[in-house]
């Protein structure tokens, strides 16, 4: 004779309710973990977000501050411009160190002007991934003029330095 292995109604709900805690706990350790997720994904997000921010904010900061000094590098030279006298090399000195600081502020325009072609080319690629080519472009054009406006800027200082130590007399290198 085989044993029948039979629960009472009792033992039966005490079971169900076991079930049935166990498969809420389950529930509940899943959803904490969905929710953990999409706060780890949401941290990260804004993580991002702040560093991008950051990096824009340097950028155009460090593209102003260049701005700035070179257009006050210009009014400096042309203060200064009495001191050329009728000497060739100085005067040399002082328009290729002014022609510099020029091509400096040209520049650093143009490159706040195509800063707003990247940043709508970047939301555009958002919407439409087949025109990442149009911010790549944009991205090596900036990148190549940044170089540019940062060069033609020390050659500048460097001119601006070389004029003012002719000025002055100073003969390092420079025969008067």
């Amino acid at each position: 004779m085989s044993e029948k292995n039979t629960f009472s109604d009792e033992e039966t709900a005490v079971l169900k309710d076991l079930a049935k805690a166990e498969t809420d706990k389950r529930n509940e350790e899943e959803h904490q973990k969905k929710e953990d997720d999409r706060i780890f994904y949401d941290k990260q997000v804004e993580w991002y977000s702040v560093l991008a921010e950051a990096s824009v904010t340097t950028r155009f900061e460090r593209d102003r501050q260049l701005l700035t000094i070179a257009a006050l590098a210009i009014g400096a030279l042309i203060t200064l411009k009495s001191d050329i006298d009728k000497d060739f090399l100085t005067l040399g000195f002082w328009l290729l160190s002014a022609i510099s600081f020029m091509v400096t502020i040209i520049v650093c325009l143009n490159i706040f002007q195509k800063n707003t072609e990247l940043l709508e080319a970047l939301i555009a690629e958002t919407a439409e991934p087949d025109r990442k080519h149009e911010r790549q472009r944009l991205d090596a054009a900036l990148g190549l003029r940044d170089k540019i406006m940062y060069f033609s800027f020390i050659f500048g200082i460097i001119l601006m330095f070389a004029f003012a130590i002719k000025g002055l007399g100073i003969s390092l290198y420079f025969n008067s």
